[in-house]
Formats: C-alpha cells, sequence, structure tokens
C-alpha cells in the first residue's frame, strides 16, 4: 500500500485538477475521493492485511545514529548560508 501512495496521490492531484478546469466545484472533487479513502481504510481493519515482518532493532538504531551524525555535522539543514542579495 505505500508503495502506491506517490502514484495515487499524483494521480488524485491531476484528476482533481482537470475537474476545477472544466468547472466542478471544489467540494465536489473532495468527495469524489471518499469512497476511496473508505475502502483503504476498511482494507487495513481486516484481518486478512499482511503483517510486515519484524525489523532488527539494531539495523534502525545503528542506521539512525548515521543520520543524526550525518544532519549535524551539515548544520541540519543541508543549505548553505548566504548574505542578502544585492543589486
Amino acid at each position: 500500500m505505500n508503495g502506491l501512495f506517490s502514484v495515487g496521490l499524483v494521480a488524485a492531484a491531476l484528476i482533481a485538477g482537470e475537474m476545477l478546469q472544466r468547472g466542478i466545484q471544489w467540494r465536489t472533487t473532495f468527495w469524489v475521493w471518499v469512497p476511496a479513502a473508505i475502502f483503504g481504510s476498511l482494507l487495513l481493519l481486516t484481518r486478512a492485511y499482511p503483517k510486515p515482518p519484524p525489523a532488527e532493532e539494531r539495523t534502525s538504531a545503528a542506521r539512525f545514529r548515521v543520520d543524526a551524525a550525518v544532519l549535524g555535522a551539515d548544520g541540519g539543514d543541508g543549505y548553505r548560508r548566504r548574505g542578502p542579495r544585492r543589486g
């Protein structure tokens, strides 16, 4: 389900944009996606939904430490600070 999240997001934005271009009210575009959201919620509530395999805690903790060290060494945001533009 997470693998298709970005595809659904882009498709929903394009379809809703097309609906708005055709003069359909924005409230209607909202209600078009409600059945899909309800269906996805019901799928998550079923017992047949597969559970993810257990992750190794040591690997995830080590990865977190590396990521935190890189962000800390870089100053936190990855962008260089520049002064105000002139001219």
